[in-house]
C-alpha cells in the first residue's frame, strides 16, 4: 500500500532528528514536515469506495483515467446516474485519479 503524505511526512520529521543540521534550516524542515503531516485528510466510506471499485470492474474500463472521463461526461442530474457520483463527484475522482497514480489521495475509512 502507498503511503499518504502525511504518513511520509511523519517519517521524515523523525529521520530528521537523525542528520546533524544546524541553523534556522531545521526548525524550518520540521515546521513545514509538521504542516504537513497535520493537515486535514480527504475520506470515503468504505462502503462508497466498493461502489466505485465495482462500477468501474463491471464497465471493464482500461484504467482509472478511463472510468474519470466517462464519469464526468455523466449529467449528474440524471436517473441513470449513480448517487454515489451524485452527492460528491470531485471525491469520486480524486479517489479514482488517486488509485491511478498509485498514491493515497483520498483514505478509505469505515462506515
Amino acid at each position: 500500500m502507498s503511503k499518504t503524505a502525511q504518513q511520509i511526512a511523519v517519517d521524515a520529521v523523525k529521520l530528521v532528528d537523525v542528520f546533524l543540521l544546524y541553523g534556522d534550516k531545521v526548525g524550518f524542515l520540521l515546521n513545514q514536515l509538521n504542516k504537513i503531516a497535520n493537515q486535514p485528510r480527504l475520506t470515503i466510506r468504505k462502503s462508497i469506495a466498493e461502489k466505485i471499485d465495482k462500477f468501474i470492474k463491471v464497465l471493464h474500463f482500461l484504467n482509472e483515467f478511463e472510468a474519470i472521463k466517462y464519469l464526468s461526461a455523466l449529467d449528474l442530474n440524471g436517473d441513470r446516474t449513480p448517487q454515489w457520483l451524485k452527492d460528491n463527484p470531485m471525491l469520486v475522482f480524486a479517489y479514482l485519479a488517486g488509485k491511478a497514480l498509485g498514491v493515497e489521495i483520498v483514505e478509505v475509512v469505515e462506515e
